[in-house]
C-alpha cells in the first residue's frame, strides 16, 4: 500500500470515529442550563447553588445569581400575584408580587424589573427592583444599584451600593434609622436619600 492509501484509510477510520462519537452523544444527553436574557443569569450548577450576589466589576443591577432547580422557586417576568406567597425554598422573583411572602428561612432574590409590595418575611434579601411595604429579614439585605425600597426594613445587617434609593424606616442591628431622627455625617451612607443624611 502506498501513502495514498494510508491516508484514505485513516481519513475513513476518523468518519468511523466521529459517527460513533455523535452516538454516543446522542444516547447520553447533557444537562441543560437555563439562560436568561440578562446578564447575571445561570452560568453552571454550582453558582445555581451559591445564590450569591457576585460581581466581577463594579456594583450593577446584574450582579444577583440566580437559582435553578437546586431547591428554589421562580416567578417569572410575565407573572403576577396577588395575595399570600409561602415558601419553604429560595424564591427569585422577577415579575409584580402584591401581598405577603414568607420566606421565613430562606433567601429571597427580587430582580431587576420586579416589583413587590405589602410585606416579605425571609432569611436573606437581594433586591435589584423595587419593593415597597414592610421588610422583616433575619439575617442580610443586599440593595443593588438602581434599586429602590420604600417603607420600613428591619434586619440585623444591610450593604447597599451607590445608586440604590431608600426611602422610609430602617431598623438595621437593632438601631432605628430613619426620617425621625438625624444620623451622624460619618454614619451616612452615599445611597441613602438626601432627606436622610
Amino acid at each position: 500500500m502506498d501513502s495514498g492509501e494510508w491516508l484514505l484509510l485513516g481519513g475513513l477510520a476518523c468518519c468511523f470515529l466521529l459517527l460513533l462519537d455523535g452516538y454516543r452523544r446522542a444516547a447520553w444527553p447533557r444537562p441543560s442550563f437555563v439562560r436568561a436574557t440578562k446578564p447575571g443569569a445561570i452560568e453552571s450548577p454550582a453558582e445555581a447553588s451559591s445564590l450569591e450576589a457576585v460581581t466581577s466589576e463594579p456594583p450593577s443591577n446584574t450582579s444577583i445569581r440566580a437559582a435553578e432547580s437546586t431547591g428554589s422557586s421562580l416567578i417569572g417576568r410575565t407573572v403576577n400575584v396577588h395575595g399570600r406567597l409561602e415558601t419553604q425554598e429560595s424564591l427569585r422573583i422577577e415579575g409584580d408580587v402584591e401581598g405577603d411572602v414568607l420566606a421565613h428561612q430562606q433567601r429571597v432574590l427580587i430582580g431587576l424589573d420586579a416589583k413587590v409590595s405589602l410585606r416579605l418575611k425571609s432569611r436573606e434579601l437581594h433586591l435589584a427592583g423595587a419593593f415597597s411595604g414592610r421588610l422583616d429579614v433575619l439575617d442580610r439585605v443586599v440593595i443593588e444599584a438602581g434599586a429602590c425600597l420604600e417603607g420600613h426594613l428591619t434586619t440585623t445587617s444591610l450593604h447597599c451600593f451607590d445608586g440604590a434609593s431608600l426611602l422610609g424606616s430602617f431598623s438595621i442591628g437593632g438601631n432605628k434609622v430613619g426620617a425621625s431622627r438625624a444620623v451622624p455625617v460619618a454614619l451616612t451612607s452615599s445611597c441613602l436619600e438626601p432627606e436622610f443624611r
